[in-house]
């Protein structure tokens, strides 16, 4: 991940035929529209939910945002 002359260039010639990473290219895009599915719609049904019980505000899901809040929050309340 450096940026100088030297990584960059013996990362250039580290590269692979596309066709070695043609998966991982496909496995990526479906994790980022299932992520985008679920965040937007989850947040919009938990944000519904939540203002009929009464919270005044918008309660965003994700798949990585949601158990990261969790460990914010345990962290918290163990403070």
């Amino acid at each position: 991940s450096a940026l100088n002359d030297a990584s960059i260039r013996a990362a250039l010639g580290q590269l692979r035929p596309s066709a070695e990473t043609l998966s991982m290219y496909h496995s990526a895009l479906a994790r980022s529209r299932a992520d985008w599915l679920v965040g937007m719609n989850l947040s919009r049904l938990f944000t519904v939910l939540g203002r009929q019980a009464g919270y005044d505000g918008v309660l965003s899901v994700g798949r990585v945002q949601t158990p990261t809040l969790k460990l914010v929050v345990d962290r918290d309340r163990e403070i």
